[in-house]
């Protein structure tokens, strides 16, 4: 009977363990997302200055965007290394692909593909944006406004 009771508790804690484990995403440490966060800040920053000249973009501007490009394929390996548990490896993979698309459209100044392109390139930072984050993570509105107000009063 007693050896009936240990195999029951047993299968519960194997079932309830597998259970738990089997929902879970690979995560990364917290200096290992600071550090990511660098890399994607100054990344977001080559997309803005380009996003700028979208639209109408003139012969004198591909050279700037070929060196942000640049630029922005630089951060992107270097976010590949610093993912050491490649958990957002299919994202890397995917701007690392794109952003070289990107550069050999820029080099033939073809603009209607080039912002097509580029189009499908911040899609996809969306795409890993909207699967890695955190949904019940939210900024304390009240203390942010509040420490607003404060910060104008003493001004």
């Amino acid at each position: 009977m007693k050896c009936l009771r240990k195999m029951v508790v047993l299968i519960i804690l194997l079932c309830s363990a597998s259970f738990v484990y089997a929902g879970q995403v690979e995560t990364v440490d917290i200096e290992t997302l600071r550090s990511l966060k660098e890399n994607m800040d100054t990344f977001f920053l080559g997309t803005t200055e380009i996003q700028k000249k979208l639209g109408n973009i003139t012969s004198d501007d591909w050279p700037f965007i070929i060196k942000n490009l640049g630029e922005m394929h630089r951060n992107v390996l270097e976010m590949d290394l610093k993912d050491r548990k490649k958990v957002y490896h299919q994202y890397t993979d995917s701007l690392y692909e794109m952003i070289r698309n990107l550069k050999k459209l820029a080099l033939k100044k073809d603009s209607k593909r080039f912002e097509a392109s580029f189009d499908e390139m911040t899609d996809t930072c969306f795409r890993c944006h909207t699967t890695h984050r955190k949904p019940d993570i939210k900024p304390k509105r009240d203390h942010d406004v509040g420490s607003l107000k404060n910060t104008k009063a003493r001004s």
